[in-house]
């Protein structure tokens, strides 16, 4: 397993020829597949074969970090279109502590959300804040707004997004 962290269960996923994890794509940068506890109707992650533990490792170097975050978000976009065409989709990634792995994914969803007592929360204040505009509502989450078709990503901090509208219902 050279570059990959053999404690990190997705650089086993990467590595380990006995995994029986089905990938849905691969290529050169990239692999996906389904999650293991899907909150959505389709619920696949997509991570970076270079190991990267979070978003706040993602570096500036040779090749800009958002042209990787491009190709994910694409790789995403592009699965959940051919599987479900006719759904809203939504795709984030987790911001620390909130992660549950530490290698970067980015979680794609085909809606409607599953209900799970964790997702219905999270659900309800995207409701309450009316945040529908992002394309992914978790709090304390990195949040990837998009135009609706286009793929250019810019990465906002949604703590921030969140203090903004908690302070508007405070007035």
């Amino acid at each position: 397993m050279t570059g990959a962290n053999q404690t990190c269960i997705f650089c086993q996923i990467l590595h380990d020829p006995s995994s029986t994890t089905r990938l849905l794509h691969t290529d050169e940068k990239v692999v996906a597949f389904q999650d293991i506890k899907p909150a959505a109707r389709r619920h696949y992650l997509v991570i970076p074969k270079e190991h990267i533990p979070t978003v706040r490792d993602l570096q500036r170097r040779d090749e800009d970090y958002s042209l990787a975050v491009s190709h994910m978000l694409s790789v995403g976009q592009e699965l959940l279109q051919k599987d479900a065409p006719q759904t809203i989709h939504r795709f984030g990634f987790h911001q620390p502590p909130f992660n549950s792995v530490d290698h970067l994914h980015l979680h794609c969803f085909a809606l409607p959300f599953m209900p799970r007592y964790t997702n219905i929360l999270h659900i309800l204040l995207s409701h309450a804040l009316k945040l529908q505009k992002y394309d992914f509502l978790f709090l304390s989450h990195i949040v990837i707004k998009t135009d609706g078709k286009s793929s250019s990503t810019c990465l906002w901090d949604l703590s921030v997004v969140l203090l903004k509208h908690i302070n508007f219902w405070r007035r």
